[in-house]
């Protein structure tokens, strides 16, 4: 099976999942915030859109959300974990539903996220 490898900056504990994204800037090109555990996100008090993906335990694709805008909510209840990345890079990276991701840890070279 052929994996899209995906590089994030985790958020596992419960202040950096509540923070999220909230205050910062967008993040870098190919890089995303992986909250974890999570199945919800609201982008209250944020100043840019993101793109969402929502992932099951494996880090399959179950939803898509490009280009969510400031102040409003999307979930998946299916979901166990969800990246956010800078809009339009899902489709850049040419993310879809079904997709199989390895989570690789941001300045990890060569470890897989949890």
């Amino acid at each position: 099976m052929n994996r899209k490898v995906i590089h994030v900056r985790p958020a596992r504990t419960l202040w950096k999942r509540a923070r999220g994204l909230i205050l910062s800037k967008a993040p870098p090109t190919a890089i995303a915030l992986h909250l974890s555990p999570c199945w919800c996100i609201h982008t209250v008090f944020m100043s840019f859109p993101v793109d969402l993906v929502f992932l099951d335990a494996g880090h399959c694709v179950l939803r898509v959300v490009p280009e969510l805008r400031p102040w409003r909510f999307s979930g998946c209840l299916r979901a166990r974990s969800v990246l956010e990345f800078r809009a339009g890079e899902v489709d850049r990276l040419g993310l879809r539903l079904g997709d199989s991701l390895a989570l690789m840890n941001h300045g990890d070279h060569g470890r897989a996220a949890a």
